[in-house]
């Protein structure tokens, strides 16, 4: 299937070739994109035997969204397709709206899936998406990372999302629409010169009259994300060759680092802090330009919930306690979101971080070869203020702490680049 003049429909089928899925699920805003994208999944999916589920996410921003679920809910009546519809609770905090409503969309969606027994779920993003990203990313200077195409599949929670339509443009899929007699609902915002995405669509058809176009632009990032892989392919090698861990810890030999050219040292460096930290983004920009000259001249450093302890022979990495400060979970709940802990439990445990305290009662701590820092943001069991155990400073012969986001997750995550 290969060739410019493919149909949306096989565009779908060449996506699930090497994997078809028993069920799956569409998330349909109500805009033509997700719902053409319906469409071709009922229509793809029937000679299957797939299972077809649809949507809704209300994250309450706009008061057309109640008519706009409704009217998904009314369309796939009519397909005689089931479908769901799930409430966002609102923002927490200050920060930028958009992105809190996007990342809970994926939250919400990967939750229902679970729910519902679905491992996969399609997503309507489009050409035009990919070439309006492309534009918007331009205009904050990204590099190779930011620039390249959009990932047709990723995993969040247990839930593989699906991008099957990325080579289809959006008056294609507009014109499918037309043909069955299905309404779609325009977004308000579309017009609306205050929210990027709208500025860049209006920069594109600017563009259009000059040759370049959605599709030329969705071609450039397909290339920049050839390079893009190629990247991350050298720092999985170089990951192979040069990472140790060590109890939590990743550890770079000093010699090996500087080898590095300075886009593997970034991505190597920004995958390290990503598996530590644990957040759903690595940190970038200045802070990690800041951390990478740090580590050139010998200083260490702390960012994202991490702390590069850096000397003659190497950096160590490790959790920054600050991070886990306060942390605590209870018997058989995963503390720091990595760590589990299996032991002889008294009545009241929980797992909190060693911290200079529980370090000074340990006494034996070279038992662990581990360095203070390490230790410091170890996991702890205490009981009542008095400390139990400290599975990673002394050693035990019932006390046990496993990784939870181990050495396979991390190389994991740069093979899913």
């Amino acid at each position: 299937m290969k060739g410019d003049r493919i149909s949306p429909l096989d565009r779908i089928a060449d996506h699930f070739s090497s994997r078809l899925p028993s069920k799956v699920g569409v998330a349909v805003s109500g805009g033509s994109d997700s719902l053409a994208l319906l469409v071709l999944m009922i229509r793809w999916a029937a000679p299957h035997g797939v299972k077809v589920r649809a949507v809704t996410v209300n994250h309450n921003i706009r008061p057309e969204a109640v008519q706009e679920a409704e009217h998904v809910e009314a369309t796939c009546r009519g397909m005689r397709c089931p479908h769901d519809t799930i409430q966002w609770g609102g923002p927490l905090g200050a920060g930028n709206l958009l992105n809190q409503a996007r990342e809970a969309r994926y939250a919400l969606i990967a939750d229902w899936a679970a729910s519902r027994k679905i491992h996969d779920v399609v997503l309507g993003h489009t050409l035009n998406d990919q070439a309006e990203t492309f534009l918007m990313r331009l205009a904050r200077e990204a590099g190779v990372d930011g620039l390249s195409s959009m990932s047709g599949r990723w995993e969040r929670n247990g839930c593989t999302f699906h991008r099957p339509l990325l080579k289809v443009a959006r008056g294609e899929l507009r014109r499918l629409l037309v043909d069955h007699g299905i309404v779609w609902c325009d977004d308000p915002g579309n017009d609306n010169v205050a929210f990027e995405r709208t500025r860049a669509r209006r920069v594109l058809e600017a563009l259009e009259p000059l040759g370049i176009t959605a599709g030329n632009l969705a071609a450039v990032s397909d290339k920049i994300g050839d390079v893009r892989r190629h990247l991350y392919a050298e720092v999985l090698d170089a990951s192979i060759r040069m990472v140790k861990f060590e109890m939590g810890d990743a550890v770079v030999n000093m010699d090996d680092y500087r080898t590095l050219n300075r886009e593997v040292a970034r991505r190597l460096l920004q995958n390290i802090l990503k598996w530590i930290g644990g957040g759903e983004h690595a940190p970038r920009g200045r802070a990690v330009e800041a951390m990478l000259n740090a580590i050139e001249n010998g200083v260490s450093m702390t960012l994202g919930g991490c702390y590069a302890m850096v000397d003659s022979n190497g950096v160590r990495f490790t959790r920054e306690a600050r991070a886990v400060s306060g942390k605590s979970s209870a018997p058989g709940e995963i503390w720091d979101g990595r760590w589990k802990i299996e032991g002889p439990w008294p009545d009241g445990a929980k797992v909190e971080m060693l911290g200079k305290r529980g370090l000074l009662e340990c006494g034996e701590r070279g038992e662990s070869g581990m360095p203070e820092a390490s230790l410091l943001s170890s996991p702890a069991i205490w009981c009542k203020g008095e400390l139990v155990a400290a599975p990673l400073a002394l050693k035990s012969d019932v006390w046990r702490a496993q990784l939870t986001r181990d050495e396979r997750i991390f190389f994991f995550s740069l093979l899913s680049h």
